[in-house]
């Protein structure tokens, strides 16, 4: 970046210098070629001057810059001071001769028939109908502007080297701030204001990864525990069983608790794998158009024998007509039953548990489910979608689970571009509604 600076602002400055005295040199070029215009019109009036004195003369001072020439009313030279007047052609039709005639002055500049030079001309019509006429050389002036080239380089130089040296100086106090940043705090230091959008997404993506980390920590050391606590148990009865400890009428009891220990590993397993899935996306293309009211109808059927176990009345308040639903499938049905599922687990015996799917004022689709549960504690109601995360009662073991449930329904509403709402009063009971958005 700070080469890039420096080349940038040297470039800037060099052209600057270029432009500079490509502007300055076509403005001495015409100052020159105007004074070049006014010291041949004072050389014609001095001439002028000595011919008012002596009409006849026809011998002018000679100059080492300017040429003389005298031509009658006819066009013939009668006198040059560069050339034999006699052998030269007549310059009637000379523009500036003709301008002369016609207005009394005319100028032009062009390559002389004579000398084969470029010059600049000047005529003039005297009292008596001649011209007289001055001419000074273009080489001369071409010569005398081009002496002044190596002063201009050497002082382009000059003026380059000291440009170096302050674009250097500026890179370096441009850089400056930018190399103080301190990545780890981007906020923390003061520096250019432009910076401040750049610097707030790298401060924001640093925070993003620091709570990646603290998830994945939290993450490793939840999966750990849950692993460990049926791995132990499976271990354990397996060395009784192994070891011929166990009285032949306590195997079956071992063996059903070994399966029941491994189903919770599966379950939780398959969860893990599922919300991995969710987390990457990608489902865009198993989207359908289905019937929400079946799925509900499906879970509540799969979970009717949940709830007369835990005596548990499981209520289906739905609409006659179809609710059809733009969603994937396989996540939707995971949303509803682990909503109901949960609702029948943590409610109590004689309580209710009610589905159903309210019209909403926007026309969105909405899943409610409703319990008559113990309710969740004000300082659990921010917590329990996270993953892992269970109530006291449940983390003591009286309700089995492993706290991924409702981290499921969380990413699978996210995933639809939904929102969940969750009312509950403890001691009465829990209120959650879920409104899916449009895909």
């Amino acid at each position: 970046m700070r080469k890039k600076i420096l080349q940038n602002l040297l470039l800037l400055v060099l052209g600057s210098i270029l432009i500079t005295m490509l502007l300055g040199g076509a403005l001495m070029y015409r100052n020159t070629i105007n004074q070049v215009q006014q010291d041949l019109q004072q050389d014609v009036a001095y001439l002028r001057q000595n011919l008012l004195m002596e009409p006849g003369r026809l011998n002018f001072p000679s100059s080492p810059l300017t040429r003389i020439t005298l031509i009658d009313t006819q066009g013939k030279v009668v006198y040059d001071s560069e050339a034999n007047h006699d052998a030269m052609e007549n310059h009637e039709h000379r523009p500036e001769v003709q301008a002369a005639q016609r207005d009394g002055h005319g100028s032009a500049d062009r390559v002389s028939a004579t000398v084969g030079k470029r010059d600049f001309y000047y005529a003039e019509r005297l009292a008596d109908g001649r011209i007289l006429r001055v001419a000074r050389s273009a080489d001369d002036i071409f010569s005398t502007m081009i002496s002044f080239i190596p002063w201009l380089v050497l002082m382009g130089l000059g003026i380059g080297f000291l440009a170096y040296l302050a674009a250097v100086r500026l890179t370096n106090k441009l850089i400056a701030p930018l190399e103080d940043v301190n990545l780890d705090h981007p906020l923390a230091g003061e520096t250019y204001e432009e910076l401040a959008p750049f610097l707030l997404r790298i401060a924001k993506q640093n925070q993003a990864l620091k709570d990646a980390a603290n998830l994945r920590r939290e993450f490793t050391a939840n999966v750990s525990h849950e692993l460990k606590t049926p791995l132990q148990s499976i271990s354990g009865y397996a060395e009784i069983i192994n070891a011929g400890i166990a009285k032949p009428e306590d195997v079956p009891r071992f063996v059903a608790k070994i399966r029941s220990e491994a189903a919770r590993l599966i379950e939780m397993v398959d969860n893990i794998l599922k919300l991995s899935r969710l987390d990457e996306g990608g489902l865009e293309d198993q989207l359908q158009n289905i019937d929400l009211k079946a799925i509900v109808v499906f879970c509540c059927q799969r979970l009717e024998e949940q709830a007369r176990a835990q005596q548990v009345e499981l209520v289906q308040a739905l609409p006659e007509k179809p609710v059809m639903l733009r969603c994937v499938p396989a996540v939707v049905d995971e949303i509803v039953f682990n909503l109901v599922e949960n609702a029948i687990k943590y409610n109590q015996a004689g309580g209710r548990v009610t589905v159903s799917l309210p019209p909403d004022p926007e026309g969105a689709v909405q899943l409610r489910v409703r319990d008559t549960g113990k309710g969740i504690a004000k300082e659990d109601q921010q917590r329990i979608f996270e993953r892992f995360y269970r109530g006291e009662k449940s983390h003591t073991g009286a309700i089995p689970g492993n706290g991924l449930g409702l981290a499921l329904v969380k990413h699978g509403v996210l995933l639809h571009k939904g929102t969940i709402n969750l009312a509950s009063t403890p001691g009465e009971g829990t209120e959650i509604t879920v409104t899916f958005g449009k895909l």
